[in-house]
């Protein structure tokens, strides 16, 4: 197995951003990679662009705790007696159903979707299949792929192959699109159908890409180095890419694109949050002097953001926050958080994933309101989680430790 090489920068500035953890924390899974996926150089690889490479659990799950007195009544669902502490169609109250997951003590339960994967990272979620980087390889030895599946469990293929680093990974109606993040890295596309040619080439020769959003028309990244930028191209050829904002940017990462503007971050002690308009001229910081400010999202009204705390804490402080998209106050959602690192929003709340740099990032998957409201963890003791993404229905993320791609019923 090839392990990884990230921007030297990072590790050469002393001051150790998220991104540098990010990076010290693939070496730290891949020994555990090594022994629990039984990996030891390239994986083989059927001829065919739609090879076979893993097998879900069918959507199944292992059973819950037995269920005791939980706190609910009994209800009447459907003109059914049922007891809401144990039942996955009526799981804590009536018509909950868990998604193929268990119900116990009146929450759902996460279950594995698909095993067997070699070190998945990003994920996105589109129709039927959620889809998954494998963060893998080198320039030289690339050998990550991109891999989907079901959502319901079932077969995952592999359907884009020799990719050096796949890391951020986006899906629409029609296309897959996905960053290798390496020294001398690409933004790449594929038809949601699988490539049945090499993966398109959006841009090439890019400095560690990193962050990556779309639109109708554009495609959109950030390359994480010290001099970083946000650039864009066209959805499909070869470009050579525009930047936008002005720049360049210390180690930009995460990024959004709403209503003609784009919307990044910068990942270091002291980053911001930054907003830029499609057609060129400098870019505005609207929030500034954060912990590490890492991944973002944008929704109508506000941007929510994670910032992955400090060094000095172990990155156990960090913060999901929010301000409006154009610029104003600060709220802060969720304070005391291990090193959050990926974000999703539905109408109500957003999703994030945590993990412990000390514990070898075993964290957790939660959630909290976007107007603001307690934290609800929906799954914990998770081993690395790394991406995150949503359906109506259902979050999904991938946990780079143990090579799983896990869900639970929202």
């Amino acid at each position: 197995m090839t392990r990884r090489t990230y921007p030297a920068t990072l590790a050469e500035s002393g001051r150790l951003p998220p991104v540098a953890v990010v990076l010290g924390m693939a070496g730290a899974m891949l020994g555990a990679c090594e022994v629990v996926l039984g990996l030891s150089g390239d994986r083989e690889v059927a001829e065919s662009s739609l090879s076979t490479t893993a097998t879900g659990n069918g959507g199944g799950a292992d059973a819950g705790p037995e269920a005791g007195a939980c706190g609910l009544e009994p209800l009447s669902c459907d003109a059914t007696r049922v007891d809401p502490c144990n039942d996955a169609d009526h799981c804590g109250r009536c018509g909950h159903d868990c998604r193929g997951g268990s119900c116990a003590q009146g929450k759902c339960e996460p279950f594995v979707l698909f095993s067997g994967q070699a070190y998945p990272w990003g994920i996105a979620v589109h129709g039927t299949y959620a889809y998954w980087t494998e963060f893998l390889g080198s320039a030289q030895n690339p050998i990550g792929s991109i891999t989907a599946g079901p959502i319901q469990g079932g077969r995952a293929t592999t359907f884009a192959t020799t990719q050096a680093s796949p890391f951020s990974i986006v899906v629409d109606a029609t296309d897959v699109f996905w960053t290798n993040s390496v020294k001398v890295g690409a933004v790449n596309r594929c038809a949601v159908g699988g490539c049945d040619r090499p993966a398109e080439e959006v841009a090439s020769a890019q400095d560690h890409p990193w962050g990556l959003a779309v639109d109708n028309d554009s495609v959109y990244w950030t390359t994480a180095i010290a001099s970083g930028a946000v650039l864009k191209c066209p959805r499909t050829g070869t470009c050579q890419p525009v930047a936008l904002g002005s720049g360049p940017y210390p180690y930009p990462t995460g990024v959004a694109v709403l209503g003609g503007r784009v919307f990044f971050v910068t990942n270091f002690p002291g980053g911001g949050v930054f907003s830029a308009p499609f057609a060129g001229g400098a870019a505005t910081e609207l929030a500034s002097a954060l912990p590490n400010p890492y991944a973002l999202v944008v929704d109508a009204e506000n941007i929510y953001f994670a910032t992955s705390g400090t060094a000095a804490s172990g990155f156990l402080n960090g913060s999901i926050a929010c301000i409006p998209n154009g610029g104003g106050d600060m709220t802060t959602l969720a304070s005391n958080q291990a090193y959050p690192s990926a974000l999703a929003i539905d109408d109500d709340y957003v999703y994030f994933a945590t993990g412990v740099p000390s514990r070898n990032y075993i964290g957790a998957i939660s959630r909290v309101p976007k107007r603001g409201g307690a934290v609800d963890v929906l799954a914990s003791d998770q081993p690395g989680p790394a991406g995150v993404a949503l359906d109506a229905t259902a979050v999904y993320w991938t946990n780079a430790n143990d090579g799983t791609v896990m869900k639970v019923a929202k």
